[in-house]
């Protein structure tokens, strides 16, 4: 499979903010943040960012006494106002601890962790904050605009598996709390790698015994009878039921393994999008008309591509290899068909976003200006035919970027259901199940 390269611009029409987004504070998915609380009266001094990877992380701060900041938090996934929290306790040297010394360091750190996500809780509600993205820059947040979904407590565990005292909560003020190893942490974000997936995970998990929450370590286990059982943890007893399941159905196993790596490089397809986004192309309006190019943003107040990647990062991992998958197919079909101008398109929709259609376009040869002048013709025309009031289209253009437009409304222009027809009545419809199970070999 080809994938394009380079950056992606993007379009956007009066009228198509989500007014969910109308400040800006939400943002998209997977965030790498260094945050701080933050008060208009208080500028203390910021620490540059260091990501050990591109999903969502977060250093938290607090303002003590003396008026320096101390970072309450270590991690955080946000989209559109909705989180996960994670703190973490890393080992100077993880090989120096083994058996009951390792087990007293993990209980003692999880304990100040726990007190740690407790005190950034208080914070995320009754104050604003502020983060450092690795992208964005500073991104501010008003008081109350995250809603925390769930608490991650991370202690840094190599190989065994640590049992935590009953006294520490798997609650925090209604907060679900989750206690993993560092590496079983990054390893969930490797795999499922966008926030409803994530999330979907850690709430499924709650249904385990409450033993089986508070052990950290031996996380693979788990995670592979949640894949093996399309998504759920139904029927399991905790880690020694997950190690039989393991064993018996190895074979079922790699045969998911083989299905699950062509989902996922059909699933980075759309990753690539979202990601290209950020960075619009320095020469984005050469060659363009006045009138187009007063609908992208302007330069220093750019916030259309946040709504455009939160309309890819939550996708569960399923929809997304499902839309890859289809993008690719007009991309191959646009390949295969010489000629000096060409171009394809196709429609995806799926029943979690009822209000939305994806339009998938490639073309090669095609002048620029040409080419973002047909995509809202299509993507209107599809909202017309599907019935949806929002739409989202993607150009690949020759190979060398994307082309990117969001919609909302409808226009109630009779021509758009005439296009519909002409457009996207006589294409071929396939449907793919919701569910599927998928994973990848580590």
């Amino acid at each position: 499979m080809r994938r394009p390269t380079g950056t992606a611009t993007l379009l956007s029409f009066v009228g198509s903010r989500d007014p969910r987004n109308a400040d800006g504070a939400d943002g998209p998915l997977l965030w790498l943040l260094r945050a701080r609380r933050w008060r208009p009266a208080q500028r203390g001094r910021r620490r540059g960012a260091d990501p050990a990877c591109k999903v969502a992380a977060v250093e938290a701060a607090e303002t003590d006494a003396r008026g320096r900041q101390k970072e309450v938090c270590d991690f955080l996934l946000v989209l559109r106002g909705n989180a996960i929290l994670a703190s973490m306790k890393c080992q100077a040297d993880p090989s120096s601890r083994g058996g009951d010394k390792l087990r007293r360091w993990t209980i003692k750190n999880a304990e100040k962790a726990v007190n740690q996500a407790r005190g950034a809780l208080k914070t995320i509600a009754r104050e604003p904050f502020w983060c450092q993205h690795w992208r964005r820059g500073r991104v501010d947040f008003k008081q109350g605009s995250v809603r925390v979904a769930h608490a991650v407590v991370l202690t840094e565990v190599f190989g065994e598996a640590v049992e935590l005292p009953q006294e520490l909560p798997l609650l925090l003020d209604g907060v679900p709390v989750t206690y993993l190893s560092v590496s079983d942490f990054l390893k969930l974000i490797e795999e499922l790698r966008a926030f409803p997936d994530i999330a979907g995970y850690f709430h499924a998990r709650r249904t385990l015994p409450d033993g089986c929450l508070r052990l950290v370590g031996h996380e693979a286990l788990l995670y592979r009878y949640y894949v093996l059982n399309t998504e759920s943890f139904a029927g399991c007893d905790g880690h020694a039921h997950a190690r039989i399941s393991r064993s018996a159905r190895d074979a079922e196993w790699r045969s998911v393994l083989d299905a699950g790596q062509s989902r996922h490089e059909f699933a980075s397809m759309v990753e690539c999008v979202s990601d290209a986004l950020a960075a619009r192309l320095k020469d984005f309006s050469e060659g363009l008309d006045a009138q187009t190019i007063a609908r992208f943003d302007p330069p220093d107040d750019r916030r259309s591509y946040l709504l455009m990647q939160e309309e890819l990062c939550d996708l569960r991992l399923a929809e997304r290899s499902a839309l890859g998958r289809q993008f690719v197919g007009v991309m191959d079909k646009v390949e295969k068909n010489a000629g000096a101008e060409n171009m394809a398109y196709g429609a995806f929709w799926t029943d979690s976003k009822p209000d939305l259609v994806y339009v998938l376009v490639a073309a090669r040869g095609v002048e620029r200006a040409v080419l973002l002048g047909r995509l809202p013709v299509l993507l209107r025309a599809a909202m017309a035919a599907c019935g949806r009031n929002r739409g989202l289209a993607i150009a690949d253009r020759d190979g060398a970027g994307f082309e990117v437009l969001l919609i909302s409304g409808r226009s109630g222009d009779p021509n758009d259901e005439e296009l519909g027809k002409a457009y996207f009545a006589k294409l071929r419809v396939s449907h793919t199940p919701s569910l599927l199970r998928q994973a990848r070999a580590a």
